[in-house]
């Protein structure tokens, strides 16, 4: 009798726990394309899609990315501010409202780069705890 009721006690663990760690959503909403974010992305849409990381896998789409303010810090290395999502949909769900290294692994290489002239940022920070919470990073072209 104390066996099945330990088992059941661990099965019950193990899916309070897969409960907590579970994401509340697979991505996140993309920007209203009325709102600033969505009509600075709109006319890249094709670039931002086609965005990979270092290993080939894809980067960021509409949904999950976000034009970025960047900076590059003393060491050298990017940083992005990562903003409280607004309810125009700017900014990231659970956005610490604060700038965050990028690891420069998740930095887009130059020449992978298209043509976008304002820094672009795929975050979450709930799935990528190693990484800061970067899928990728891209800067500006500037252009």
């Amino acid at each position: 009798m104390a066996s099945k009721s330990l088992t059941r006690l661990t099965y019950l663990g193990v899916a309070l726990i897969m409960l907590a760690v579970a994401p509340q959503r697979l991505a996140a909403d993309a920007p209203d394309p009325r709102s600033a974010d969505g009509q600075l992305m709109g006319p890249y849409g094709d670039a931002i899609r086609s965005l990979t990381q270092r290993n080939g896998a894809p980067c960021c789409s509409d949904s999950d990315c976000r034009p970025a303010k960047y900076r590059v810090n003393t060491a050298g290395r990017y940083e992005v501010f990562i903003g409280r999502l607004t309810e125009n949909g700017s900014g990231w769900a659970d956005g610490p409202n604060t700038w965050i290294e990028v690891p420069p692994e998740r930095v887009t290489p130059p020449d992978r780069r298209p043509n976008i002239p304002f820094g672009l940022a795929c975050w979450r920070s709930r799935y990528l705890f190693l990484s800061g919470g970067f899928v990728c990073f891209t800067p500006g072209t500037g252009t």
